[in-house]
């Protein structure tokens, strides 16, 4: 997982916590009957629950993001070191001409080569846990957002199971996002009254 997924994933959070937020103030505009109030203090509070799982999440992701931002740091300073071990063999290459020197030659060829083994393992291995915390991570993100789901499918049936009293009889269960509830009902209300009227 690189950073531009984590960033990602941040973004849609930030979606998340709008949606949350639209949560609260469909809860807020709801029937009076107890039941429904029941339930929906119940709802609530999962809801808090989930808000509190997805901050948890927040923080978690990014000390991730950071993980990967010193394995990027990381692995730049192996690349130059892997490099200047390999222009050091180079070189002893070339100057390598007696016995000696060509014993020598081969103990300094056998070092650095397990040099740069120990390099790449160690660089590997710290890749894959961070790719691993990173899969993680985004399994629990994808739980969050399948437990949303279904905390909204719950909030929109108690919504419909309001009880039809005279005014919801001629008034919509909905209203577009963005129009205030008095605004909308005046709305309906002359709507209803021209069609009587007509």
């Amino acid at each position: 997982m690189d950073i531009n997924k984590v960033l990602e994933l941040e973004n849609e959070n930030v979606l998340l916590r709008s949606e949350l937020q639209s949560l609260y103030e469909e809860l807020d505009q709801k029937s009076t009957d107890q039941k429904l109030i029941e339930e929906n203090s119940c709802l609530r509070q999962e809801i808090l629950q989930l808000h509190q799982k997805l901050q948890l999440s927040e923080q978690q992701k990014q000390v991730i993001t950071l993980k990967l931002m010193d394995q990027q740091e990381l692995n730049i300073k192996l690349s130059k070191t892997i490099i200047n071990l390999q222009q050091n063999i180079n070189e002893t290459q070339i100057d390598g001409c007696s016995n000696i020197n060509q014993c020598n030659l081969q103990n300094n060829l056998n070092i650095n080569n397990n040099y740069i083994q120990q390099l790449q393992v160690l660089r590997q291995r710290y890749q894959n846990k961070n790719e691993q915390d990173s899969q993680q991570k985004d399994q629990e993100i994808q739980k969050l957002y399948v437990q949303l789901s279904e905390l909204q499918k719950i909030n929109n049936n108690n919504r419909l199971s309001k009880p039809l009293n005279k005014e919801n009889m001629i008034k919509s269960q909905y209203r577009p996002r963005g129009v205030s509830e008095n605004k909308f009902n005046d709305f309906e209300t002359n709507l209803a009254e021209s069609r009587i009227f007509r």
